[in-house]
């Protein structure tokens, strides 16, 4: 599979991890006691795989490329992409920092995980959505075959780099939905 077919395969993770994350959501708001455990490895999931596994890759390497390619990084897609990306790292501490009074009884905090959540699985759905459908065609086009390809060793050296980041986190994705 070539570098932008790995993405869009890390994508499917995402979404199965979001639509945890949005179903537990729901349940707290619902007024269901969701154990404070699942939010904290959902987090995890997030920004270890999401962010600095998958994002990561986008950001050092295709992104990069795109730029070289013409593509302005001020402004743009990539601007919209990057942005996003940190809206939702902001979603997600926020959304930390409410589970953590949520671990000592605060039960105000439920409504602020909620709502963080669901803020971050929006902004993820619609984001995913716009790359796959959108960003990655262009940058294909742009990039070409043989750009594409040249992205290839700089795909490997994170993957060698972060040896079992994505086969811990296919696990994590099935204990989550233990929750």
């Amino acid at each position: 599979m070539d570098p932008i077919e790995k993405l869009m395969d890390e994508h499917q993770n995402i979404l199965a991890g979001i639509d945890i994350l949005a179903r537990n959501a729901d349940r707290l708001e619902k007024g269901e006691k969701v154990d404070p455990r699942f939010f904290n490895e959902a987090i995890d999931f997030i920004r270890n795989y999401a962010d600095r596994y998958h994002h990561a890759k986008e950001e050092d390497i295709l992104f990069k490329k795109m730029e070289k390619a013409g593509f302005p990084v001020e402004g743009g897609p990539i601007a919209v992409m990057l942005s996003e990306h940190d809206q939702g790292r902001h979603y997600v501490r926020a959304m930390e920092k409410a589970n953590e009074r949520y671990i000592v009884g605060d039960k105000s905090a439920v409504n602020e995980i909620a709502e963080n959540a669901k803020s971050y699985v929006y902004l993820l759905r619609a984001h995913i959505d716009k790359e796959d459908r959108i960003l990655y065609p262009m940058a294909r086009n742009a990039l070409g075959e043989s750009g594409i390809e040249a992205m290839r060793p700089d795909f490997d050296r994170v993957e060698k780099e972060k040896s079992g980041t994505e086969e811990k986190y296919k696990a994590l994705l099935k204990e989550l939905e233990s929750y």
